[in-house]
Parts: C-alpha cells; structure tokens; sequence
C-alpha cells in the first residue's frame, strides 16, 4: 500500500468517529480509495477476530505476496520418493507434479509432514492449489540459484516475498542434498519451502 492511499485511509477513519464527537458527513474520494478503506478496515476486523501472536504486513497490505510457508518432511522415505518421482519426470514419466502434490496432500493429512503458516489472514491451504513449480538444490549446483536462505530470513521476519505463479498454484523449493552458502548458511534437507500468491484485489 503507499504512503498516499494509507494516509487517504487514517483521515476517511478520524472522520467517521464516535457520534458524539462528528456529525454525519460526505466524504469525497475515488472508488480506489473508497474500496481500499473498506478492505482495510474488514482486515482490522478479522485479524482482531483471530487474535494472533504476531502481526505482519500480509494482514493490511494487499499486494498478492505472502510470507513463506515452512514445511518439515518427518519419514526420510516420503523426501526419497519425491526425488524418486522427480527423477522420473526426466525419463519422460508425466504427471510427476500432481503425484508429488498428491504425496504431500497425504502426508501433511497424516502427520509425516508439519507445517508453520506465519500468514494470519491469506493462509495456505494445498487441497485448494495445485504445484506450479518443483525446484530443488543437488550438489554441483550453482549456490546463488537457489533462495534458501532468503525464505528463511522472510519467514523468520514475518515478511513476503515475491513469487511467480496465479492464486490457484504453489511452487516448492528443496534441497537434495545439504545446502551451505557461502556465508555459513545451512539448509536442512528436511526443509521444504512452499511460496505462493493470493489474488489481489
């Protein structure tokens, strides 16, 4: 949101206050602006209603980023099978993004897989998308391609970042092997991270 439109928002709130101090008004503005009140407002109130531990931008700021979610893989034989069906995509097997989906679907439902959502109002829900993109870090791949390290800090921060893909989809990201950056970063294998966009109004 920017600093214009939040303004616009705080003097359309200081002039609907208590009755007994303001006498009914109009207030002339631009249906952008009109819209951005209302949405901002029923966001207070269903974050309020939800009563986190912690706010976070996502909440009031409706720009379609979201803050990573973690997700820990707990059966070392559910992270080979996914690995397993990714190399088969390479020997032309297809479907290999929706058995993967499928796999974590399954998995999440009967504990092999925990999951840490940190958004409060947009969150994350698998049976209602579907896997856009499956990227992972092996040995002999290059350090800088991967973004490990750069979820962990958003996630860790409470703060979104940018992502590809539609309100439907989810792209993943894992390591095959561990990952070390080059400033002393460690990526655990068991670590999955799910990024995604929520449509923006």
């Amino acid at each position: 949101m920017s600093d214009g439109v939040n303004k616009l928002i705080q003097l359309g709130g200081r002039s609907s206050g208590g009755k007994k101090y303001v006498q009914p008004m109009n207030v002339i503005c631009t249906p952008e602006v009109k819209e951005a009140i209302i949405e901002f407002n029923a966001n207070l109130e269903e974050i309020c209603r939800l009563n986190p531990e912690h706010f976070n931008r996502t909440d009031f700021w409706n720009s379609g980023k979201t803050i990573p979610v973690k997700m820990i893989i707990k059966d070392e034989q559910i992270r080979k099978r996914i690995f397993e069906i990714r190399g088969d995509q390479k020997r032309g097997v297809r479907g290999y993004k929706q058995e993967i989906h499928q796999i974590l679907v399954d998995s999440l439902a009967n504990g092999c897989i925990s999951i840490e959502d940190r958004n409060n109002i947009r969150k994350f829900d698998i049976t209602k998308r579907r896997l856009k993109d499956f990227r992972y870090y092996k040995l002999g791949d290059e350090i800088q391609d991967r973004r490990f390290k750069q979820f962990h800090t958003a996630f860790e921060n409470y703060k979104s970042v940018s992502q590809s893909g539609n309100h439907h989809e989810y792209n993943i990201d894992m390591a095959k092997d561990t990952y070390l950056s080059g400033d002393g970063f460690v990526h655990s294998m068991d670590t999955v991270w799910i990024t995604y966009t929520v449509a923006a109004d």
